[in-house]
């Protein structure tokens, strides 16, 4: 009997011990998590600066009120009307990347909208700007003061522990801003105008590419500028020029690009490419880049094509 008591007593004990290290763990665990958001950018040719003036970032989460994080000033006081963060984003190439947010503290869940807030019309004020030969001119984004620049790509953050300081690295993503499919010249109107092309990525699940272009392909006369890799999704592809979303084309647009990059030094004609997701991916060499207008479907030649294959985690 004494023997019954006993096992019976180790169970209850067992259950009570299971029960506290399971309401540990519950008071452990928090409804919020962590993010943190990056910018990084593919080039543009003949920019020497691009720079976007942004104001705020917002998370639309699919369920509840938008999340608005407002930039601070460095020479101000914090006000909603004046915070601002300005980025050139021809600084940001290559696996380069700027902190847009850092750790900041949001609600678990899924979302499915972000809006970056800038300041970019023509008004005068060189706050967003493109610098081409030294010359500054305004940037433009149509609506883009008042309903910014949105990106509708959902994504999910999982709650994380009370004690959380860092985000986890599944909350951690960046936004491409690619320079070259949305800066246009409109014809007979001063400045520019930005149409932003961006995508958003999980920075776990992403790897990159660097590699090098033989010296013998530049030596064409029409090589002296507009040397970039463009980098198209899947192997095998045949490469072709930027289309406009404007025109119909069923043709494959390149996911990104990179410009050559010379090393006095060593003599070596180099290319980065940060921030692509896994997988198969056809990288394709043009002497001609500058001359690849989304508006006109010009024609492109490209001097040599290759397949890669990206991993996570790994150049």
């Amino acid at each position: 009997m004494k023997r019954n008591i006993s096992i019976l007593s180790s169970i209850i004990l067992s259950t009570l011990l299971l029960a506290a290290c399971s309401s540990s763990t519950e008071e452990e665990t928090s409804s919020t998590a962590l993010i943190s958001l990056n910018i990084t950018d593919a080039p543009v040719d003949e920019a020497d600066e691009v720079v976007i003036e942004f104001t705020s970032v917002s998370l639309l989460p699919n369920e509840g009120d938008e999340i608005v994080f407002n930039f601070e000033d460095d020479d101000s006081t914090p006000d909603e009307d004046e915070s601002k963060m300005s980025i050139d984003l021809l600084a940001l190439q290559g696996v380069a990347s700027q902190p847009l947010l850092e750790n900041v503290e949001i609600p678990a869940g899924s979302y499915n909208q972000i809006r970056l807030g800038v300041n970019a019309e023509y008004d005068d004020v060189m706050d967003s700007y493109i610098t081409i030969a030294g010359t500054q001119h305004e940037l433009r984004v149509p609506s883009g003061s008042q309903t910014g620049l949105k990106l509708n790509t959902p994504f999910t953050v999982a709650a994380g522990t009370a004690d959380m300081t860092v985000a986890d690295d599944n909350s951690v993503y960046t936004i491409d801003f690619d320079l070259r499919k949305s800066i246009t010249d409109p014809k007979g109107q001063p400045g520019y105008i930005l149409k932003p092309v961006l995508r958003l990525i999980q920075n776990i699940n992403t790897g990159s590419i660097s590699g090098t272009v033989a010296a013998t392909l530049l030596e064409a006369s029409h090589c002296s500028t507009g040397n970039a890799v463009y980098v198209f999704e899947g192997n095998d592809i045949t490469p072709d020029d930027i289309t406009s979303a404007d025109i119909d084309d069923t043709d494959i647009d390149p996911v990104t690009a990179s410009l050559l990059s010379y090393d006095d030094i060593t003599e070596v004609y180099s290319y980065e490419v940060g921030f692509l997701s896994e997988g198969a991916y056809t990288l394709a060499f043009t002497c001609v880049a500058n001359l690849d207008d989304e508006n006109d479907n010009v024609e492109v030649v490209f001097e040599t094509i290759d397949n890669v294959d990206v991993v996570a985690g790994e150049n």
